[in-house]
Order: structure tokens, then sequence, then C-alpha cells
């Protein structure tokens, strides 16, 4: 409660406060603060893997995908081919490569650039859900036909 006392003829109000503070929602690499979550990815996701051709990753980091969308494998060289479902949200992603256009969204951002990743839901006779989600559905403070900030390029990722 707050007191008044009165000081050399002044009157003062003096109020004890008690802050309590918990460690910030950054800590938590599934929970990034609002900055990281729109500047790119962030944090380890620890070892993913193995892919349909056995191999595992150490190098995955968190991004956010503000939308869900298919997760795509490659056809004559374009990634044209759904092999799942990616829900909206903190998910874990390998690495980045540049390939053929993204497809659309209704926010208009365009991008050429394919996040490596598995699905949260395979569709049957797939490759178990991986493949390249569109990176225009990921959060970043980049532009359009920008890399993922915190993403590393897949030509730089080696399998375990």
């Amino acid at each position: 409660m707050p007191r008044l006392s009165l000081l050399g003829g002044v009157l003062v109000l003096a109020a004890t406060t008690i802050v309590t503070t918990s460690a910030p929602a950054s800590a938590d690499p599934e929970q990034p603060d609002a900055v990281a979550a729109v500047s790119g990815c962030w944090g380890d996701a620890g070892t993913v893997g193995p892919n349909p051709h056995g191999y595992s990753y150490g190098a995955a980091k968190y991004c956010h995908n503000f939308r869900g969308g298919d997760v795509y494998k490659a056809q004559y060289g374009s990634f044209t081919v759904p092999v799942g479902y990616l829900n909206a949200g903190t998910n874990w992603f390998v690495c980045q490569v540049r390939n053929n256009e993204n497809p659309p969204v209704p926010e208009g951002y365009r991008n050429n650039i394919w996040l490596y990743t598995q699905a949260d839901r395979a569709y049957e006779g797939t490759q178990r859900g991986w493949g390249e989600f569109p990176a225009n559905r990921v959060s970043s403070s980049t532009g359009d036909y920008e890399p993922i900030p915190g993403l590393p390029w897949c030509h730089e990722v080696r399998p375990l």
C-alpha cells in the first residue's frame, strides 16, 4: 500500500513494488521472441532423420512457417510432386535450395527457394513426407526471392 510522509516540507508518496521476471521466451528455441520469429531461423533443432535414403542431419534449425502447405519432391528437376503436409507453426528445417517458383500464397509473397524438411503428415506411397517446403510460407524479414536468414544452403550441409 502506498505510504505518505513529509520530507523537508514536501509531501512524498512512497510505494513498494515487487517485480518478478522469468526467462525470455527466446530462451526456449521452440518459443522465439517476436523478433526471432520474423527474422529467419534460429536455435538447434538437434538431429533429424533418417530420410528415405538413410541420412540423418545434425544441423537442423527452427523456423516459423506462418502458413501450412504441401511438402514436395523433385520430378524432372522441379519440386512439383506433393509428398505430405506441414502444419503452420514452429518447425525444423535442414537447409534451403533455389529451384522453381513457389506455389502462390494469398499474401502475395514470391520466392523460388525451398526448405528441406519432413512433413507432419506424409501422403500414402511417398517418401515418408521428406521433401522441400516453399519459402514464401516462412516468416523472415527479407523480401521476395531472398534466402531465409539463419538457414544454411543445402550444398553446405553434410549428413551425419
